[in-house]
């Protein structure tokens, strides 16, 4: 994660990273083999879903675990307090208890059958939803090309509402 304020490169340590003018994110190793890949997004002003806000409290709450940069978003702190690798048996893990914690039946889940795929097509279900244009969706969930609409569950009340009158 690279923040940049006016063309320079703040350090994570920076009392000022939350109000870096962008955040740049390598990804050394994604889908379809893509290596070293960075996505760049910028500050927009939104306090609550803007990248660079987020990306900074990310950062944030990782150096208060301890977590190097080396490590740095493979880490997490247990119940228990003590500091763990977070792979994806534990975000599997995490995800599944959190399903089980909820009225999963009432919504039509099944802690079992979810994974962590899910989270991909939840968050784009969720930026459809909210009419956020597909090129927008497609650039930051990284998706090739459309076929994620194929996947998401349209949702009747949301589609249908106003659609057929009369």
């Amino acid at each position: 994660m690279v923040f940049r304020k006016d063309g320079r490169i703040l350090p994570h340590s920076s009392p000022r990273l939350h109000l870096a003018d962008t955040i740049a994110i390598t990804f050394e190793y994604q889908k379809r083999d893509k290596r070293n890949n960075t996505v760049t997004q910028w500050r927009t002003g939104n306090s609550t879903y803007c990248p660079v806000v987020v990306s900074a409290a990310v950062v944030r709450r990782l150096e208060a675990i301890g977590a190097s940069e080396s490590d740095f978003i493979y880490k997490f702190k247990g119940d228990d307090g003590r500091t763990r690798d977070f792979d994806s048996a534990a975000a599997l893990r995490m995800l599944r208890g959190f399903i089980s914690s909820v009225d999963f039946k009432g919504l039509g889940l099944d802690p079992k059958r979810i994974g962590l795929h899910s989270l991909c097509l939840l968050a784009a279900m969720a930026m459809y939803l909210n009419g956020v244009p597909v090129y927008t969706i497609m650039l930051l969930g990284r998706w090739s090309s459309d076929v994620f609409l194929r996947y998401i569950r349209k949702q009747v009340k949301s589609f249908g509402s106003g659609v057929l009158s009369g």
